[in-house]
């Protein structure tokens, strides 16, 4: 007949085994006691696991309040900031396109400008060259009419060009939405091209 009591070796929590714990040959014994442990680790798992819901239950409602200011902060916050912003940027858009146009104006001004100081240039070119060619000429009054002649030729080509010039201002400013009788027009033209 065997022992009432034998040593069975156990595994710790440390992972080594223990011959300590004694057994007795009842296996219902046995059963009971292993039955009552995993009961007992049962209900310290159920009551951790309740522990742990109840603070995550705490922090989710606490999370939740913080979430709910973060919103109401956000309305009473950023949205004046967010209004004053799109104020701002229609006003910074506006005086964009107010700008684009002004200088639109100007491009075309310079334009008109460089076409007028190359005709001047042209005109000091042509009556330099008069000049020149009348000590070469002798006084004959057919060369006296004649040189009247391309002199108010040259007078009415530079007269034709500055009226060329100011209809193509013109119609730069119509195609840019201007009036060239308004204010800006008057502005933007000097008065050698009005």
């Amino acid at each position: 007949m065997p022992s009432p009591f034998l040593f069975q070796s156990q595994v710790n929590d440390m992972g080594g085994t223990s011959n300590r714990v004694l057994q007795t040959d009842n296996p219902r014994d046995r059963k009971k006691r292993n039955d009552k442990e995993y009961r007992a680790r049962c209900r310290e798992d159920q009551k951790r696991q309740q522990e742990e819901l109840e603070k995550l239950a705490v922090e989710n409602a606490r999370m939740k309040d913080e979430n709910e200011s973060l919103v109401k902060e956000r309305v009473t916050v950023l949205s004046p900031k967010l209004e004053s912003a799109a104020i701002e940027i229609n006003q910074l858009r506006s005086e964009s396109q107010s700008l684009k146009r002004n200088s639109d104006n100007q491009r075309i001004l310079v334009h008109a400008l460089t076409e007028k100081l190359d005709s001047q240039n042209k005109l000091r070119s042509l009556h330099d060259e008069v000049a020149r060619l009348r000590q070469n000429v002798p006084q004959d009054p057919r060369m006296q009419e004649k040189k009247k002649l391309m002199e108010e030729l040259l007078r009415l080509e530079n007269e034709n060009r500055l009226q060329e010039l100011q209809n193509q201002a013109y119609c730069m400013m119509i195609q840019n939405d201007g009036d060239p009788r308004g204010d800006e027009a008057d502005q933007a033209l000097p008065a050698g091209l009005l």
